[in-house]
């Protein structure tokens, strides 16, 4: 019954919506193809911003180490070129002291050679500077101790025969000797204070290029924490570091980031973090090998940039950094504008071909401007003329 009244309609009405059956079915499938199209790029554009985020997390973490560890680089030059004189304490200290002052981010700053003779100054929590000098050659048996206000005031001096301490067994002397070159430690918790925070050292050679010792710098990882929090997009973010063993080099909260498995504090490693959402991005980074990728989690999308640091920084740490793609779609609101004003512009397209068929066709048909000719009409016109 429909059918029958449709085909009886008048032809202007059944042109009329013909035309606009035709351009409702292109806008719909212009507006498909365009929401398809527009949801893949800006998803493209949210997973370059977490990427470029992550990669800005990663710069500002090396600028503020590189100038730290590169005191090392330039302290065992010094040593070589007779600049700083081995045999002269006094002036080695007074340089320790000095470098400690200059570069805030060093906990401490020392020197060991070959012989076990071990240089150090290192800021304790209240603020002063412990210096330790410890003597093993030249028939020296001895160890020094004495404490200063951070404006250089004498507060105690102790000296004793008894030395716990030996350079050259601890991990950064020992990977200073055995690479001759820059040597990062694993991250552990510093003794003093707490902390958590990493080694690095380089070695200094004889006239004869022979290794002689090493530099060592101490640094708390305490700014890099704070680094990573100024690059949280929000509270839900997850930022953290991780070093080569997978265990968290720096993360905002990094105090609730330390194991007490043992009696004494050590770096939380990722296994131990009891969040779905990382584990879920650790397994998907293992399967897909790549550093920037979108996961879901409990019928949440997320974006996940799981980055090297540069090969010059000497380390290899992972920076990862989960967001959520409603979060990071909120901060890429370039696409979006795009795709309303696409939007607008398709329905003033379609506005306007209404108008143009109403005006150019239906209008016509109705005060019978427009003929429709046919075989009938044809028929008709010759049947009059007879």
């Amino acid at each position: 019954m429909f059918f029958e009244r449709l085909f009886h309609l008048p032809f202007r009405i059944k042109l009329r919506t013909f035309f606009l059956a035709v351009i409702a079915l292109c806008f719909g499938f212009g507006f498909y193809v365009a929401k398809t199209r527009s949801d893949d790029t800006v998803t493209t554009l949210a997973k370059l911003y977490v990427d470029q985020l992550n990669q800005n997390t990663i710069e500002a973490t090396t600028a503020e180490l590189i100038p730290a560890v590169q005191i090392t680089e330039s302290s065992a030059r010094m040593i070589q070129e007779g600049t700083i004189s081995i045999s002269n304490p006094g002036q080695i200290t007074n340089y320790l002291h000095g470098a400690l002052k200059t570069y805030p981010q060093l906990n401490a700053f020392y020197f060991g050679d070959k012989f076990g003779n071990f240089y150090m100054v290192k800021k304790l929590p209240n603020g002063n500077h412990q210096l330790k000098i410890i003597m093993r050659s030249l028939g020296l048996q001895t160890q020094t101790t004495k404490l200063f206000t951070n404006t250089g005031i004498p507060i105690s001096n102790d000296v004793s025969s008894i030395m716990e301490y030996d350079p050259r067994n601890r991990p950064w002397f020992i990977g200073a000797k055995t690479l001759e070159q820059r040597f990062w430690t694993d991250v552990y918790v510093f003794y003093t204070g707490n902390v958590p925070g990493v080694s690095a050292s380089f070695p200094t050679f004889d006239d004869n290029n022979q290794f002689y010792g090493a530099f060592g710098i101490d640094i708390a990882l305490g700014n890099v924490s704070k680094i990573l929090r100024s690059h949280k997009l929000s509270s839900t973010t997850r930022l953290f570091i991780l070093d080569r063993n997978n265990s968290v080099v720096a993360h905002p909260d990094m105090e609730q980031k330390l194991s007490k498995k043992t009696a004494t504090l050590s770096p939380l490693h990722i296994s131990d973090i009891q969040d779905p959402i990382i584990t879920t991005a650790f397994k998907t980074y293992e399967r897909l090998k790549v550093g920037v990728f979108t996961m879901t989690v409990n019928k949440k999308e997320f974006i996940v940039s799981i980055q090297p640091f540069p090969e010059y920084f000497g380390q290899r740490w992972l920076s990862v950094l989960i967001v959520s793609k409603k979060e990071a779609l909120a901060h890429t609101q370039t696409s979006n504008r795009n795709n309303g004003l696409w939007i607008v512009l398709s329905l003033a397209a379609l506005l306007y071909s209404i108008a143009f068929l109403k005006h150019n066709v239906t209008n016509p048909l109705k005060n019978e401007a427009l003929q429709h000719e046919s075989s009938i009409s044809e028929i008709k016109k010759l049947s009059e003329k007879i």
